[in-house]
């Protein structure tokens, strides 16, 4: 039964990093003719551009106002600790922390509920037109959807 848990590494999911550039890090299969020097060798060529690739995107993420994706939980297997400061240095410019905590709720009959809430981030300033722009230029409007939809003639 605990076997059944086990994922195979070929079908794992992988991080949206790894899905990007495909799997990073050296795993690749040598030849039948290769020796384990000139293998190793390959591998870590492969290994140092890989995680040049890899900061070369953190660092974009960050200039582009993206730092939150350099800090998602499916980010963790491909992004090394080091590259995550500037992405938290812009959080913490650019977001306010928002603690846990119990909020009285209004209800929709009048009754006042307390309500747990967890905490999360929350942008200082609102969104310029300039960050929308780039935003929509970016074509992330395909992939999200915002506002409410209509539902007759424009």
């Amino acid at each position: 039964m605990a076997n059944d848990l086990i994922v195979p590494p070929e079908t794992a999911p992988k991080g949206w990093a790894a899905r990007m550039f495909g799997r990073l890090g050296g795993r690749r299969g040598g030849s039948a003719n290769s020796s384990p020097a000139a293998e190793n060798r390959g591998r870590h060529l492969f290994a140092e551009s890989a995680e040049k690739q890899i900061h070369s995107l953190t660092q974009r993420l960050v200039a582009d106002d993206r730092y939150v994706f350099v800090l998602l939980n499916e980010a963790v297997e491909d992004i090394e600790d080091r590259e995550t400061g500037q992405a938290w240095k812009a959080l913490e410019a650019q977001m306010a922390l928002v603690p846990a905590g119990v909020v009285q709720v209004i209800r929709s009959d009048g009754a006042v509920q307390p309500t747990e809430l967890t905490g999360y981030y929350l942008d200082r300033c609102a969104v310029t037109n300039q960050q929308y722009q780039r935003f929509v230029s970016a074509g992330d409007m395909t992939t999200w959807r915002f506002g409410p939809r209509r539902s007759g003639p424009a």
